[in-house]
């Protein structure tokens, strides 16, 4: 007898191997993505808060102001060096979010930073929080990033602006 058809058991075999191996890619696939944004979030806290001191450099060698695109239609928005540290952050959000198109790994609809102290709920994942410990514009700038549930990085950012590196 010649057989030239598979019986109903060898193809519920095989789809039974097929449906395992498609198990295993997903969940592989999952931890590749979760272990990608956990990344993506860290690389997002150490660019911000070089990009902030180096911004902020720029007031302690002397400059009087820094100019920040905030969109790609519209000319540069000013901080004065002079001003509360708080406006600097405002500025500095504005810049990544609208002009940068900096994007939370977590949720790619909302901008990956924030100029205000951290939520530390399961939803701030992904965003770099930076806010200010006073009103001086020498005040120490916090700095957050809830990259995993749970874990978090934090330092502090101390401003060194024209009058100097003492903090009061």
């Amino acid at each position: 007898m010649n057989r030239k058809a598979f019986t109903l058991i060898e193809l519920l075999v095989v789809v039974a191997i097929i449906g395992i191996l498609a198990a295993v890619g997903v969940v592989a696939y999952n931890g590749y993505t979760a272990s990608a944004k956990a990344n993506s979030s860290k690389a997002n806290y150490k660019q911000y808060i070089n990009y902030a001191n180096s911004l902020l450099m720029k007031c302690h060698m002397g400059e009087t102001k820094i100019e920040l695109k905030v969109n790609t239609h519209s000319l540069p928005q000013t901080y004065n060096c002079s001003d509360a540290i708080q406006n600097f952050l405002n500025l500095l959000a504005t810049h990544l979010g609208d002009y940068k198109k900096a994007k939370n790994p977590y949720r790619p609809d909302q901008p990956s930073f924030r100029a205000g102290a951290p939520g530390n709920t399961p939803s701030d994942l992904g965003y770099v929080d930076m806010w200010v410990v006073g009103s001086s514009p020498k005040a120490p700038i916090n700095v957050s990033v809830m990259y995993k549930d749970g874990e978090t990085l934090t330092s502090t950012i101390t401003t060194c602006l024209a009058g100097g590196c003492d903090v009061q």
